[in-house]
């Protein structure tokens, strides 16, 4: 029951932070890093998705390790487990 209710909270978090990155109001990255650490932490096909997104997609790898920096310990180290193995 927790987890729809968990999901729709991320995706109207990711869909506010997109729309707020290219409007004027503030809080676009915080959004996009709660909604992307909500649903890591409620779906583990989510979190492999995403791994997988950023080892095909050096871009998106380099924002989320950027997103990791400034989202402070506890939503860092939610976003972190979704880097991809290195070597």
């Amino acid at each position: 029951m927790l987890k729809p209710v968990a999901i729709a909270l991320a995706t109207v978090l990711l869909l506010f932070g997109v729309i707020s990155m290219v409007s004027p109001i503030p809080g676009g990255t915080v959004a996009i890093a709660l909604g992307l650490a909500l649903l890591i932490c409620t779906s583990k096909k989510f979190t492999r998705t995403i791994g997988r997104l950023r080892l095909q997609f050096p871009q998106l790898n380099t924002a989320m390790t950027w997103l990791e920096g400034r989202a402070g310990q506890r939503l860092g180290n939610t976003l972190r487990r979704t880097r991809p193995p290195h070597g």
